[in-house]
């Protein structure tokens, strides 16, 4: 059973990795603590723009319960969302 749901999430990535992507394409950057977006080649007319500051890892060691002395590894841990505009 684990066998064919590990086949069914390496398929749906796949397809997000190679799959038709109509989204904007964007360049961000950063320059004295502020953040800039450009996305001036192809702006739809109607969308809203979101930015998603977000942790990559972390790792959190358990002190207390039955889990105590292993640790929690985390993974792309959403910090922020923020609304840009329209």
């Amino acid at each position: 059973m684990a066998g064919r749901f590990r086949r069914q999430r390496r398929e749906v990535h796949r397809q997000g990795v190679e799959g038709n992507r109509n989204g904007v394409a964007v360049e961000l950057s950063v320059r004295d603590g502020e953040v800039f977006i450009d996305w001036t080649r192809r702006k739809p007319r109607r969308a809203t723009y979101f930015l998603v500051a977000y942790l990559r890892t972390a790792v959190s060691p358990i002190g207390r319960g039955e889990n105590a002395g292993r640790t929690l590894k985390e993974f792309n841990i959403v910090r922020g969302f923020h609304s840009l505009g329209r």
